[in-house]
């Protein structure tokens, strides 16, 4: 029991920072529950792509820069592997924050016999427009508590990945591409050496009320590292960042996430 108990205080650890990887995203709220790594826990019915597509669509008629959502990010295990099942709220609803703060991480996590559920809300996207490409992972409609949301993509938790804090860079595996219309402010943050990464979501995570009439200034709150800058870059082309296969990410240290530019 001691052992399995080290086992899964890691994993929680672990995946309450690999919560990100689900759309470059940190969490609120992780729980998990009292099993071993070594059960083997049933997944959802639903069969989804292993490859990570977020299913948002240009063709919704509300604008997707500053819309809400919220995501129930469960962790299985199949076939020894562990598993993350990512459902939001994206398209269903803006998340109602009573509805919201309302879920249990526990409770859900029990009730969906998963390893354990992360909470990762609410966020609001400043991308434009998604483009999908590879295998589309939009799947079943859940309810869970008061708020429907649609599993939107099944990621891997690779062997030996380790966690990574503010300003540190995880690799997820997934095919996107954001665009970033001209001529709309983008708020960057730049490596010494360079990198530069654009905020893909903000985050109400640890401050509940940032809004993104606060983003030009948040350089003035940011615990920047050395040599880090902020910057807001008002592109006068439509930005296109385009993850074939692997997407770079990282954190501020206010959980806002943002996704590095490649060549």
């Amino acid at each position: 029991m001691y052992k399995t108990g080290i086992k899964l205080v890691l994993l929680a650890l672990l995946l309450s920072t690999m919560a990100l990887s689900a759309c470059g995203d940190n969490t609120a709220t992780t729980a998990a529950v009292a099993t071993t790594l070594a059960t083997t826990t049933t997944s959802p019915a639903t069969t989804v792509a292993s490859t990570t597509t977020m299913a948002t669509t240009a063709a919704s008629s509300k604008p997707l820069r500053n819309s809400r959502y919220c995501e129930v990010i469960p962790v299985f295990q199949e076939s020894g592997k562990l598993v993350q099942y990512v459902y939001n709220t994206q398209g269903l609803s803006d998340c109602p924050q009573d509805a919201w703060k309302a879920l249990n991480a526990t409770d859900l996590a029990k009730n969906l016999g998963s390893l354990q559920v992360t909470l990762n809300g609410p966020r609001y996207w400043m991308m434009d427009q998604v483009i999908a490409s590879g295998d589309s992972a939009a799947g079943e409609v859940k309810t869970f508590g008061d708020l429907k949301m649609q599993l939107r993509a099944k990621i891997e938790i690779p062997a030996g990945t380790t966690m990574a804090g503010p300003y540190s860079e995880n690799i997820i595996q997934r095919n996107t591409e954001y665009v970033f219309l001209s001529g709309k402010p983008t708020f960057q943050l730049v490596s010494p050496n360079g990198d530069t990464y654009v905020m893909q979501t903000y985050s109400q995570i640890i401050d509940p009320k940032l809004s993104i009439d606060d983003l030009a200034n948040l350089g003035t709150r940011l615990k920047l590292p050395t040599g880090w800058q902020f910057k807001v870059v008002t592109p006068d082309q439509d930005l296109h960042l385009v993850a074939k296969g692997a997407a770079y990410l990282i954190q501020d240290d206010l959980t806002n996430s943002y996704q590095k530019v490649t060549k």
